[in-house]
């Protein structure tokens, strides 16, 4: 069975946090070679990814990309910040008496202070439990398309070797006629080479 290096492989989720999605390529090498491109919030999958990568994988060069965006779920499981909240409504209060003739604040503004949106806890076991899931996804289907790309491989190359037998098939009985023509041709040189040195001024 030939093995194809190449391949494509890619699967997401959504978390607390937000989306993660992780795509794998893969090409021809003669040695396994892996390189990561991970959001520097989840760097610390980094070692897993690549043991789990090296478990299933014996050859080619495969990218590996994780990659991270807040929201969806994570943007759905923001909250108020209470002391946030009450901290920036006195200081609102504060600046007002300072400045009586300045605008109040707009809802958008509160919305943007510095923590007033508390972001979910970070779970970074669950993420990375997440992760490898992932990781377990793509390189079951990596693997399952370079086993299809083997296969179609396999199948050009027997297809390649079949019609070189029938070339062969075809020119083996022309092979004796061939032999017997070009020792026919070499006796005949052979004799006028040695006519020639028996009378070397002919």
């Amino acid at each position: 069975m030939i093995h194809s290096m190449t391949g494509y492989a890619v699967a997401s989720a959504d978390t607390a946090r937000g989306a993660l999605a992780l795509e794998l390529r893969s090409v021809n090498s003669r040695f396994l070679d892996v390189q990561f491109r991970i959001s520097e919030e989840l760097r610390a999958a980094e070692p897993a990814l690549r043991e789990r990568i090296a478990a299933r994988i014996a050859r080619g060069k495969v990218d590996c990309r994780l990659a991270f965006a807040a929201g969806g779920a994570a943007t759905a499981a923001r909250a108020l910040n209470d002391e946030a909240l009450a901290s920036l409504k006195r200081l609102a209060d504060d600046a007002g008496r300072a400045f009586p003739e300045a605008a109040p604040l707009r809802v958008a503004d509160v919305l943007r202070w510095p923590g007033v949106l508390a972001e979910p806890a970070a779970d970074d076991e669950g993420t990375r439990a997440v992760v490898l899931r992932l990781a377990e996804r793509a390189l079951e289907e990596l693997c399952a398309t370079r086993a299809r790309e083997g296969e179609k491989l396999a199948a050009s190359v027997a297809a390649r070797v079949a019609q070189m037998r029938q070339r062969l098939a075809q020119v083996a009985p022309l092979l004796p006629e061939a032999v017997a023509l070009h020792r026919a041709r070499l006796s005949e040189r052979l004799r006028e080479v040695g006519s020639g040195v028996n009378h070397p001024y002919k």
